[in-house]
């Protein structure tokens, strides 16, 4: 009898040692996953942040041209009435 105990408390520790190695491996299967999930995010996130800051970017350009546009043409109409009234006098 004694010798079936030994065996079965044998047997529990084990079984115990077991489950607590297969915890420790699904923790660390999560741990895994959320951060790859974590990766991906933040690759996401730099993109989408990239993405907006050249669309910003384009605006600006875009904002700084017409009105360099805008300042050239009104300048030449200046100049051109400046021209004109030179003449007449």
């Amino acid at each position: 009898m004694m010798v079936d105990d030994l065996q079965g408390e044998k047997n529990r520790k084990a079984l115990l040692e077991n489950v607590k190695d297969f915890q420790k491996k699904v923790e660390r299967y999560k741990m895994t996953l959320l951060f790859a999930q974590a990766n991906s995010d933040g690759c996401s996130l730099r993109k989408d942040t990239r993405a907006a800051l050249l669309a910003s970017k384009r605006a600006i350009d875009s904002r700084a041209k017409s009105n360099r546009d805008e300042l050239l043409s009104s300048a030449s109409v200046l100049s051109e009435k400046q021209t004109s009234s030179e003449k007449t006098t």
